[in-house]
């Protein structure tokens, strides 16, 4: 709706601007550790900053071959819907002329299909297990993804490009929890420090990847776009592959 008021450059700097003042809002408010070490008075005592340690903690994970291809994973995984919301104003508005309110319900089938996913997560975790949802998830995620790339080769409809993204959609958001939950436990640093590094390499990977597929020219028409973040999202597979090759953590 505020599409009706705002275009969409600036409904982008809104949301930025919205994201600056939460974080500083988390930072002034968000309570402070109840278990840190405190003096005779009662105050918490300060730990001074180690430096030398928190890189050799950090470069450990780097080096750490589950954790990476992880990591990856949920950056490539994630990657289409990151240049959907980047890239669809250019390719509705622009490029196929709707106008803001069209543009918006053209967003809700993706979103939704997100929801729904992380409401089939949520029925089937407890059954079946954190890895098994994951590899439950590719079915949906491949099928979707591989429909882009087949459609990509003819005159592509918004419609089918939606449904396609839709299909991807429900196995991002059965997998992408789940998989990053797997992520925090190749290692047994603290969960803070590698979810931390996950946040990190997942975002380099989306945000890397999506100006690339910009530059290329992803955003031109509806069909690059298909072909490009297809091809690009079904390289988390080869992650996964290095993943699922590595030792089983107890999760």
């Amino acid at each position: 709706m505020l599409l009706q008021w705002l275009s969409w450059r600036e409904l982008f700097m809104l949301l930025t601007g919205l994201g600056m003042l939460s974080w500083l809002a988390l930072w002034w408010f968000m309570p402070r550790n109840s278990d840190a070490a405190r003096l005779p008075d009662n105050t918490p005592t300060t730990q001074p900053l180690d430096m030398r340690s928190l890189v050799r903690r950090y470069g450990a994970l780097l080096g750490h071959v589950g954790f990476m291809s992880a990591s990856i994973a949920l950056g490539l995984m994630s990657l289409p819907l990151i240049a959907w919301i980047g890239l669809s104003p250019l390719l509705l508005i622009q490029g196929q002329g709707l106008s803001p309110l069209l543009y918006g319900i053209w967003q809700i089938p993706v979103f939704s299909a997100v929801i729904l996913g992380n409401l089939m997560l949520n029925a089937l975790v407890e059954r079946v297990g954190v890895r098994r949802v994951v590899g439950y998830s590719l079915l949906p995620f491949c099928t979707g993804l591989i429909a882009l790339v087949v459609a990509s080769q003819f005159d592509l409809s918004l419609a089918v490009l939606v449904s396609a993204l839709s299909l991807y959609a429900i196995g991002l958001g059965m997998g992408n929890a789940a998989l990053y939950r797997l992520a925090l436990f190749t290692s047994d640093d603290s969960k803070g420090l590698v979810s931390a590094m996950v946040g990190m390499i997942s975002i380099a990977v989306m945000s890397a990847a999506s100006s690339l597929l910009a530059l290329l020219g992803a955003g031109a028409s509806l069909e690059s776009f298909a072909l490009m973040v297809g091809i690009a999202g079904l390289g988390c597979l080869i992650a996964l592959r290095l993943f699922s090759a590595q030792p089983a953590a107890h999760v």
